[in-house]
């Protein structure tokens, strides 16, 4: 172990004062790294919405071809797991926004 590493493994990192690592415990976190954090999850909220429809979309159209074909098939709770996803996911905003 070279002599750098060595004192910086003996020095407590409370002490420690290296010029460009970020102190998480003091400030705000950077303005482009929360831009980029809002970004990706609006991109994961509209997934998990278009998600949603698609799958109430499938569901129906399973329901409509057993109902064509005659089978009669238990579909209601695939449709009840689907729409309960449905109500989890847009009351996530809404439920965060009252815990921040």
């Amino acid at each position: 172990m070279n002599t750098n590493m060595a004192h910086i493994a003996a020095t407590p990192a409370q002490t420690m004062n290296i010029a460009g690592v970020y102190n998480p415990g003091t400030g705000n976190a950077p303005t482009q790294l929360v831009n980029q954090a809002h970004q990706l999850l609006d991109i994961i909220a509209w997934t998990a919405t278009s998600c949603c429809v698609a799958g109430i979309l499938i569901v129906v159209a399973m329901m409509a071809i057993s109902h064509h074909r005659g089978t009669g098939s238990d579909h209601f709770a695939g449709l009840g797991k689907v729409l309960t996803a449905c109500i989890l996911i847009g009351a996530a905003g809404p439920i965060v926004q009252f815990l921040v």
